[in-house]
């Protein structure tokens, strides 16, 4: 298989507007559905924030539909192919040198792989420094630099030191929780379906999930509105249902308190974005 390296600063969109921040590259750039973005890796890392439209993101593990508010983190070198582009797909990407990480001290390699981020506030941080790089004045290099440090330090948060061996019950487990997660989910069930007594379940969990049982499924919940918020023909209260909130008061209060501001709030965001 060949494979294309793209440099600092390169990649297949067509360029709408770049910025070189000492080391860290914002670029915004759309496609268009002829094109065809073949198997490559980068040079340096980098996050990419899908800004509108929709298109397919497959790695050598695993592949991601990506939509307005989709968050994806990439180490150098890490191989993908981009596909099934819709007409107004348009994406953000914030690409950092390893002369950025030096410069703030950080030992890159603790950043491995490709990951899809899919709790709110990775979303969060990037709205805000995709419209940074839209103010573009004197104070953005420094709101920048702020804004994706405190992401790097939430990405050690929720996945401190080398990933652990996970055991063939925790990923059975996973799979249960993600098709079941807007049901009512007992210990009892999985313990049925993996063949794990509910003690060890409970009391292991959090060795491979970095959080107990009924954190994680909520996150989860979160994570799964945050996609519906980006379809405006879905209400507040079908995507509270969908997600398995007990009513739409549940869900305001559950989202508020995940992300900082309210499901309206989030959904008016990422429709200005796409509509930019």
């Amino acid at each position: 298989m060949v494979m294309k390296l793209l440099h600092s600063g390169e990649h297949f969109g067509a360029n709408k507007n770049t910025l070189d921040l000492n080391g860290c590259i914002l670029t915004e750039a759309g496609y268009t559905p002829q094109m065809q973005v073949p198997w490559h890796y980068h040079e340096n890392a980098y996050f990419y924030y899908h800004v509108r439209g929709h298109m397919l993101e497959v790695t050598r593990e695993q592949s991601f539909t990506c939509s307005p508010g989709t968050v994806l983190f990439h180490h150098w070198q890490e191989p993908h192919y981009n596909t099934n582009f819709s007409k107004d797909a348009g994406f953000f990407h914030v690409e950092l040198s390893k002369r950025w990480f030096e410069k703030h001290e950080l030992n890159a390699s603790i950043f491995q792989g490709s990951n899809h981020m899919g709790h709110p506030l990775f979303k969060s941080l990037f709205h805000k420094i995709y419209k940074e790089s839209k103010i573009n004045d004197g104070t953005t290099s420094i709101a920048t630099e702020g804004l994706l440090l405190q992401v790097l330090a939430e990405m050690m948060r929720y996945n401190p030191g080398q990933k652990k061996s996970v055991p063939v019950w925790a990923q059975k487990v996973k799979e249960i929780i993600n098709e079941y997660y807007a049901g009512k989910i007992t210990l009892s069930f999985l313990a049925e379906e993996t063949g794990i007594h509910p003690v060890h379940l409970s009391r292991d969990f959090p060795r491979y999930f970095r959080m107990n049982m009924g954190d994680y499924i909520r996150k989860l919940k979160i994570e799964r509105a945050t996609t519906f918020l980006s379809d405006k023909k879905k209400s507040i209260t079908q995507i509270a249902y969908d997600c398995g909130f007990s009513d739409q008061s549940h869900f305001i209060r559950s989202f508020r308190q995940a992300t900082g501001m309210t499901p309206y709030q989030y959904r008016k965001n990422i429709l200005l974005i796409s509509e930019e």
